[in-house]
């Protein structure tokens, strides 16, 4: 059955791609079958260039609703990541007028309850001040007690997949964040911002990231990070038929996550801006 809110009608999944046919086969695979319910239009930037992307996008074509190409040929692989990424969401929130973009990388697999899983916390917290968006990884294993969890955390976006809301994206100015695209990750950019409040995170990971033929993480395919996420990743299990259940956790893959609490808010943006103004200074 569809179901039919005002966050759901107002989304966009947005999937940059360029080189790796086989891994957005299969993230397009997995994008369709998390929608199949909703039917959320799905963008798609590409990165011109690859013949074997091109056929496997002229396969999909009847599932994607807006396509967009562009040229890359001169800018480094970072320009191009983030070029890319900003662009999904200008195209989803500035042009089409989406209420939050789910932006994909095109060598993830999201889970088959992630599209349901982003809509009911989009109806549960999209207007809270403090929250920015959905971050879809985790590596704490799954189990029969955590798969229709999350936590909120005061943490950065997750760039394999994550939604963030309009109020989140109307903070930053996209022109500027285009002309730091040569230097600065897209994330790193966000990531003061976001810590500000807080991103829902699922418990057990609502992706999978096949990406070791990629250029931003490890190469071998046995690493680690590679494991955790395959131990958490709930694949295409039917999840959160009654909905999802707030139980904060500690998520301590990386030592800056915190798990979010209202009061010490303020703490946060003092912090926050006292890093903008010795940023500025040290330039």
């Amino acid at each position: 059955m569809r179901r039919v809110n005002y966050a759901a009608k107002n989304g966009i999944i947005a999937i940059p791609t360029f080189s790796r046919a086989t891994e957005l086969s299969m993230c397009l695979d997995q994008v369709v079958l998390a929608n199949q319910s909703f039917n959320i239009p799905i963008l798609v930037i590409h990165q011109t260039g690859n013949e074997d992307v091109e056929k496997v996008l002229k396969s999909y074509r009847q599932h994607i609703d807006y396509y967009f190409q562009l040229d890359g040929d001169g800018l480094s692989p970072l320009e191009n990541i983030n070029r890319n990424r900003i662009l999904a969401y200008i195209i989803g929130f500035n042009w089409l007028n989406s209420d939050w973009v789910l932006a994909i990388e095109e060598d993830v697999l999201i889970s088959q309850d992630s599209i349901n899983f982003i809509n009911i916390v989009m109806q549960k917290y999209y207007r809270y001040p403090g929250f920015r968006g959905i971050n879809l990884g985790s590596r704490i294993p799954k189990s029969d007690h955590n798969k229709e969890t999350y936590s909120k955390l005061r943490f950065g976006i997750n760039g394999q997949a994550s939604a963030i809301t309009r109020r989140t994206w109307n903070y930053f100015n996209y022109r500027k964040l285009m002309k730091k695209s040569a230097s600065h990750p897209f994330d790193g950019e966000f990531e003061s911002f976001f810590k500000s409040g807080f991103m829902v995170t699922p418990n057990a990971s609502r992706l999978k990231d096949i990406g070791w033929n990629g250029t931003h993480a490890p190469k071998d395919s046995n690493a680690i990070y590679y494991k955790e996420l395959e131990s958490s990743w709930v694949g295409n299990e039917k999840l959160g038929v009654t909905g999802y259940t707030l139980q904060n956790v500690d998520h301590n893959w990386r030592n800056d996550i915190r798990i979010y609490k209202w009061f010490t808010t303020p703490w946060h943006i003092i912090k926050r801006q006292i890093a903008i103004v010795l940023s500025k200074r040290l330039k």
